[in-house]
């Protein structure tokens, strides 16, 4: 594990604006350091026992290995990840996590998916077999796991510049800390992250920055300084970000059918279908906040180069945009007044859910982790009346996604 020195230390002034600032994407003019940047800084690192675990006292960077790296032993047979850490004492709260390092999990039946080439999306992550809601399609530990939050050196002068230089000269001395980092891989590794594809070649992003922005998967149960209340995740600023190998190869779609967990005593991401998949059918993931309006996603996807094409955007109303904006506010009032009292549900207040409930399901919101609560809601109003037949796809529907829930940490 390595400890950097005093060249990189706390978030200073700057870096406040800087995360405040979206970085650039798309073709900037005069991308990269001003012409009078003599980019003097150096890497200065140092090799600490790879087990320690209180860096509490440390202002500097922390490099680690994940799982742990002991020599001359077999690497671990699920892959070693590179993790660079704002703050050391985040270490701990993995290494000391109950369970860890356990290995990846895995899926019911191995090759349940297959890479194709298409002719609109190029490589695409297609289903095998049947895959039904709440199955692991498989599970995979990064590559790389960065901070989502860029910060700059702290001994950077940057004086007299421009914010757009600002940001250029910052974006240009973290590539310096990323490709250390990406050195310490394995070659097979390292090569599996460098043929990722990038969507920020003209922008002043290095090469690895690059592929982090197109390609990373945010880690919101692991961060930086206090820990948050249970349920919580911790905010894009203390958070982090991974490199998935396969993972990275799903497309997106509003309507996605595969959903994302990191399990932290594995430091692995876990794909699982989150609604049915039926053989030959293509795999999405969500690359955007789905529960905002068709012209508010497009904004936030316009970073990755594409226009979404799927039946959501193509076939977006206002009534659409309403749905998924009001969704989850709509869902917790929902578990608010018949949750807990079914029984005080009335017809009329039923046949509201029901109409509701296919609404989510025509927009295809029935992917979301949220739609459990309805379906639960449903289920039990028919268990209720004695409908068992009627109750039991939907209480179903309900203990997959419990399950599924029980399995993140």
């Amino acid at each position: 594990m390595l400890l950097f020195g005093a060249l990189l230390t706390h978030i200073c002034a700057v870096a406040k604006m800087f995360e405040k600032k979206p970085l650039p994407y798309g073709k900037v003019e005069n991308a990269g350091i001003p012409s009078d940047y003599n980019g003097s800084t150096s890497i200065n690192a140092k090799v600490i026992d790879p087990l320690f675990t209180d860096h509490s006292f440390s202002n500097g960077l922390i490099v680690a290995t994940v799982p742990t790296r002991h020599n001359n032993q077999p690497s671990d047979p699920d892959g070693h990840s590179e993790w660079l850490l704002v703050h050391g004492a985040t270490k701990a709260k993995v290494f000391n996590f109950p369970g860890y390092p356990r290995p990846c999990a895995k899926p019911r039946r191995s090759n349940m998916i297959e890479l194709k080439q298409t002719p609109d999306t190029g490589m695409a992550v297609f289903a095998t077999c049947d895959i039904k809601v709440g199955d692991l399609i498989f599970s995979e530990r990064p590559l790389l796991v960065t901070p989502r939050a860029v910060f700059p050196p702290a001994r950077l002068n940057l004086s007299g510049y421009s914010k757009e230089k600002v940001t250029q000269t910052i974006m240009f001395e973290y590539e310096k800390i990323l490709e250390h980092v990406v050195s310490r891989m394995s070659p097979e590794r390292r090569a599996a992250l460098l043929a990722l594809c990038n969507s920020h070649t003209e922008d002043g992003s290095g090469k690895i920055m690059g592929i982090i922005r197109t390609n990373g998967f945010s880690i919101s149960n692991i961060g930086d300084g206090p820990n948050m209340p249970l349920g919580h995740l911790y905010p894009p600023e203390r958070s982090y970000s991974g490199l998935s190998d396969l993972g990275s190869r799903f497309n997106h779609s509003c309507i996605p059918n595969v959903t994302i967990s990191f399990k932290r005593s594995s430091f692995s991401f876990q794909f699982s279908a989150s609604r049915d998949i039926k053989a030959g059918e293509e795999c999405f993931v969500s690359y955007c906040d789905i529960f905002q309006s068709a012209t508010d996603r497009k904004k936030e996807l316009a970073p990755y180069g594409f226009e979404c094409k799927c039946k959501a955007c193509l076939h977006a109303t206002p009534a659409t945009d309403k749905l998924r904006i009001e969704y989850q506010d709509k869902v917790a009032r929902l578990v608010h007044t018949h949750g807990p009292w079914v029984l005080d549900t009335t017809k009329r207040h039923f046949d509201e859910l029901i109409e509701f409930e296919k609404e989510v399901v025509k927009e295809g919101l029935h992917s979301q982790k949220m739609y459990r609560f309805v379906v639960g809601i449903i289920g039990h109003w028919y268990e209720k009346y004695h409908l068992y037949t009627k109750a039991k796809p939907y209480l179903d529907l309900e203990e997959r996604w419990k399950t599924m829930a029980s399995d993140e940490e």
